[in-house]
Parts: C-alpha cells; structure tokens; sequence
C-alpha cells in the first residue's frame, strides 16, 4: 500500500511538471509569435529557443543552467547582435565588488569622465581616444538605463548581451525585453552611423585576370588629296555680295532706304523695340526668427508623448527635440498607475530619495507596432502609504519633466 502511494505521488509530480512545462512553452510561442520570430520547442521540458531576424538585428533567447550540484542556478539570455558592427573595439559589464577590487590591481577601466557611467560601467578597448568620442551623452544615459535594469548585461561593438536569473515564462515579460534591447542596438546603430559615415570607396582589382589582349585591325586611313597649285589662278577668288534686301520697319509700316554707302563705317544702333527688358527679381523677404520657447509655460502629457515618440520618428531626434522644447517644462495629464516603489537610488533622479510612480500615459498606433507611452513620476517619501493603494486607478500629474527615454517611449517627472 505504502508503495502504491509512493508511485501516486511520483506520478502526480510528474503530471504536474510536464503540464508547466507545457504551459510555459505555449508563452514561449506566443512570445515568438507576437514579435514574429520563430520557436524551436525544447525536449523534456526544456524551454527551447526562440531567434530570429528583426530589422536587420538577430535574436536569439534561451535558458541555461550554471552551476552544480545544489547550487544550480536557471537563466534567462537575451542575445542580439547589431545590424552593423561598430567600428570601435569596446566591452562593457556592469560594475560589481570584484571589478572594485581588480581596478586596485590594474585592471583596464577607461574612464569617460563621468562619475554616473564610470562608478556603475567597466569600460575596456583597445582605443580609448575612439571609445571617448563614440559614447556620446546620449549613448551614455541609454547605456546607464539598461545597466540600472538588468544585474548582468554585456555590451560590446557587435551585440548586447543579458542573462536575467530563473526562467522568463510570461510572454509580455519576453516581448517587452526584447523590444527593448532592439531599441537599444538601434540607438546604437544610429550613433555608430554619425561618428563613421560609410562613403562610396571604388575597389580596384590589383590582380586582373591574365586574359590575351586581341588587337583588332583597323582600317588603313586615306591620305587626303590636295588639288594641284594653279600659278595663274587668283589666290583669294573674290566672293559676290548677296543682293541688298529693303528693310521693314514695323513702327512706321514703310520701307526704310538703305543708308548711302559714302566709304565711312556705319555704327549699328539698336532700335530701343528690339531691346528684351531685364527680369525683375523680386526681393527675398527675410525669414521669421525662432522665437525661443517660453518653458514656464505647462505642456499636455498626452500631446508631448505624442510629438516626441510618433512624430520624430528616430531617438536622437526625440531627444534633440526633447532638449529645445520640452525639458524642465511643467506637465500636466493623468495616465494609469502601475506600479508605486520606494527608491533609494535612481539614475535618472539623482542625489534623491523617494517614491517612483510608473504610470501608463497613452497609446497610439506606431510604425511596426502600437506605442505605449509610459512615465515615471518622482513624489517625496512622505507620500508612499498614500499612493501605494492608486495602483490601477487614474493619477492626476502636475510636474516638471526631467528627461525621456526613446528606448522605452518613457518619460520622467518630478511632481510638483
């Protein structure tokens, strides 16, 4: 009996455990499935893999398993390699104890000259003077935000790499991930595309095949023939003046008497009718002047989320435009609560404590996909027990915008 029970119990924990393999399977292809890449399904519960191409980037997702015996530890890799390679050598990690510890020893750390990247980030190259002029501001807030995301990420000039402890088995988790390291290769991209611009090089070959020249013959040229030289003909033959034709003048309707040829030269004046005038180029009117933009006057969340993440088009426009027209200007708009956490810490407001609000601000069709705008509003600690309860209620928000994100299509506001 005690056997019989003992099988029971064996049998159901496998039952158990194939049904969540499946289960996380299925979220696995729909993952696939929603960002169009295939799915190739593990044996005996394995996750499988999940790769493909997407806009020009491959992908591949997996799982893995590091360690041994009771120390096993599952992991989730987001492996992408850029459309195309940067031509700078570089290797980034985010920067823990023992990297502390090796820098004390010497080990190869290029600073940048920033205390925000270079306290967080171990930077290695074989080009430091390149690597400084490659990792623009811009490209150093995208790299900061996707070190302060992920515990373990790798970025180098030809993919970015995160390794995320346990198993991703939500798809919305999957997706979201993916799409955005692919804004991250893409920003990456564009910068490698501005610091080196391809130009048309024409490639000579400097070992053409060795093939015969064939000399094609040509036909033998015809000496020309002079006329004989006349003693008794006259050297320059005088040429017969054509007859005089009577002029007409169109003013006057009567024919005009040539004027009587008395051996002095006549100067021609040309008739004033026969004169084309000269265009008239009507004056450039001077350009307005770009009146500078008034930033204490408040801008709507939902028409500023808008304009940056579906008009321009392109990060390092949003950004540009972001700057001129929109940082440190009031907000005001509401949008969903989805999430409300204490922060001690946080790359985007710095030197601050307090209460970080991530809302959900609006959504619009987008080019590939829809775009959804999300924010993250920065309250004082007080306010903790008072919004943590608003999590999917509509919050108000009436602040300052501070900076965004065009990876994420985020935006970050300090309230009040």
């Amino acid at each position: 009996m005690g056997f019989i029970f003992f099988l029971m119990i064996i049998g159901f924990a496998v039952f158990m455990w194939t049904k969540n393999s499946k289960t996380n399977q299925t979220q696995w292809q729909q993952a696939a499935d929603q960002l169009n890449l295939a799915y190739y399904a593990g044996g005996f519960g394995s996750m499988g893999t999940i790769s493909g191409s997407l806009y020009g980037h491959r992908v591949a997702i997996s799982t893995f398993t590091k360690g041994s015996g009771n120390t096993n530890q599952v992991f989730t890799k987001y492996h992408i390699e850029y459309c195309d390679r940067i031509r700078v050598d570089m290797n980034m990690t985010r920067q823990g104890a023992l990297h502390s510890l090796g820098k004390v020893f010497g080990m190869q750390d290029i600073e940048i000259g920033d205390p925000g990247f270079d306290d967080r980030i171990i930077l290695r190259g074989s080009d430091p003077a390149a690597i400084r002029r490659f990792i623009t501001p811009d490209i150093r807030d995208a790299i900061k935000l996707l070190v302060a995301s992920h515990e373990d990420v790798t970025i180098t000039n030809d993919h970015v790499c995160v390794m995320k402890k346990g198993k991703d088995t939500d798809s919305a988790v999957i997706v979201s991930t993916t799409k955005r390291l692919l804004k991250f290769c893409d920003k990456m991209n564009a910068a490698s595309r501005v610091a080196h611009p391809r130009e048309n090089e024409v490639i000579l070959d400097k070992h053409p095949s060795a093939e015969p020249i064939i000399e094609v013959p040509q036909p033998p040229e015809i000496p020309a023939v002079e006329p004989p030289y006349d003693p008794y003909s006259t050297p320059n033959p005088v040429v017969p003046e054509p007859p005089m034709i009577p002029v007409v003048d169109d003013a006057i309707g009567e024919t005009a008497e040539p004027a009587p040829d008395d051996g002095e030269i006549a100067v021609a004046v040309e008739s004033p009718l026969l004169v084309e005038p000269e265009p008239v180029v009507p004056a450039k009117e001077p350009e307005p002047k770009e009146e500078p933009v008034d930033r204490s006057v408040p801008v709507d969340l939902q028409a500023t989320a808008r304009e940056l993440f579906g008009d321009s088009g392109h990060s390092l426009l949003s950004s540009k435009l972001f700057d001129e027209k929109f940082k440190d200007r009031p907000v005001e708009g509401s949008g969903v609560v989805r999430r409300v956490a204490k922060f001690s810490y946080d790359p985007v407001f710095v030197n601050a404590k307090g209460v970080k609000v991530a809302l959900t601000v609006c959504e619009f069709p987008g080019t590939y996909s829809k775009i959804k705008v999300t924010a993250e509003v920065m309250y004082p600690p007080g306010e903790y027990d008072a919004l943590k309860p608003m999590v999917g209620a509509t919050l108000p928000i009436n602040g300052t915008l501070i900076a965004q994100d065009a990876m994420m299509n985020a935006l970050y506001i300090k309230q009040g």
